[in-house]
């Protein structure tokens, strides 16, 4: 049984370099994604509050 190669695509620099945001965009995407990740801790929280007191 022999295995045949596999080739992986390799990303390039270029492309990321193209799509990256605008600074108010950056910005707005991470105060989003900060926001997010609070939301996700107060539900994580009460959640766990709900599960000890059941």
């Amino acid at each position: 049984m022999s295995a045949t190669p596999l080739e992986l695509s390799i990303a390039s620099a270029t492309l990321a370099e193209q799509q990256r945001p605008e600074p108010g965009e950056r910005d707005r995407l991470i105060r989003r994604a900060k926001a997010l990740s609070w939301l996700s801790l107060a539900y994580m929280t009460v959640e766990g509050g709900i599960a000890i007191t059941a």
